[in-house]
């Protein structure tokens, strides 16, 4: 080989003669040959050497000294597959075990995205109704419906199970607009109050009576919780005011054929009707010792002819001149 050299002058010197291999510091490889296809790798003033890379391969750098010939290798779920030229990468359909992808900012999977301290799914026909499941200050957290065209949004707890609503403060409020309509509270106490928390609204108990709705207990909070029931009240006894009546006592009224009108006369009514003629067979209400009984006019009649009767006697018998005919 031939290496004319210009001069500074712009001449050139004799042609020398160059034998062997041309050197890196002479513009020269170092070497003799190179690989067919190979990557070319310098080592400073050392001979360029050529590195074969099969299908796939990677020349992988490496600080401290030359790089290396590596391949991507797969791991769970992530299958890669090299060719001629090319390297892909894929996620397995299903993936059985996912251990840690470390620290996220936001997840977006098909209509569900996590971002922040926010869950929003999304309806995969309407982007524009959503739920949202939100965590704020202290753990509070609210889930959020939205239809953007005003119609449901409803929320449906269908479980297997027991639907259980534990508050640690023994309170859970009903809310319409986040204004609270109804309260349920348990005090310290082991007390349960259920209040409405409309002012003068009531409280309504109504069911199905045989297919037809009925309103069976109305408390009015306007009238103080005056209850007016729709049908019959079942109950061993009453207490009205200071006034306890009993079930034996209401037994009494129960079976008493007793008008208004005789009830005013025994409470001791002192209108006078009009004048009957008084019968051996009529009768006379008499206080027998404590014993209210009814006994006939003659027994009267043959009392009070005779003169019968002690001094006792005659302290016992009032008449109450109500006549039994």
């Amino acid at each position: 080989m031939k290496v004319s050299k210009s001069s500074a002058a712009g001449g050139t010197s004799d042609l020398t003669d160059v034998t062997g291999t041309l050197a890196v510091g002479s513009g020269g490889t170092g070497s003799t040959s190179l690989q067919d296809g190979g990557v070319l790798l310098g080592s400073g003033t050392g001979a360029i050497s050529a590195t074969s890379l099969g299908n796939g391969e990677l020349l992988i750098g490496d600080a401290s000294g030359d790089p290396t010939v590596g391949t991507l290798t797969g791991g769970t779920g992530i299958t890669v597959t090299s060719g001629a030229g090319s390297i892909s990468i894929a996620a397995d359909a299903a993936q059985t075990q996912i251990t840690s992808v470390g620290t996220l900012t936001a997840l977006q999977v098909d209509q569900i995205n996590a971002n922040a301290s926010t869950l929003t799914i999304t309806d995969s026909t309407d982007t524009g109704d959503l739920c949202t499941i939100s965590v704020g200050t202290h753990g509070a957290t609210t889930i959020a419906t939205v239809d953007d065209d005003a119609a449901a949004a409803d929320l449906t707890l269908d479980v297997d199970g027991d639907i259980v609503l534990d508050s640690a403060e023994g309170k859970w409020r009903l809310k319409k607009d986040g204004s609270t309509k109804l309260k349920i509270d348990h005090s310290s106490g082991g007390d349960i109050t259920i209040e409405n928390g409309t002012q003068d609204k009531d409280l309504i108990f109504a069911g199905d009576d045989n297919g037809s709705g009925v309103t069976a207990l109305t408390l009015d909070m306007s009238e103080a919780g005056a209850a007016a029931f729709n049908s019959t009240v079942t109950a061993t006894g009453f207490i009205i005011g200071s006034a306890s009546i009993s079930e034996a006592e209401l037994e009494i009224i129960d079976g008493a054929t007793v008008t208004t009108a005789e009830l005013n006369l025994l409470d001791g009514d002192t209108s006078v009707g009009g004048s009957v003629t008084i019968a051996d067979s009529d009768g006379f209400i008499v206080n027998d010792g404590g014993t209210t009984k009814l006994v006939p006019a003659s027994d009267i009649k043959t009392y009070a002819g005779g003169g019968g009767g002690s001094a006792a006697d005659d302290s016992n018998l009032i008449l109450h001149m109500q006549v039994f005919s």
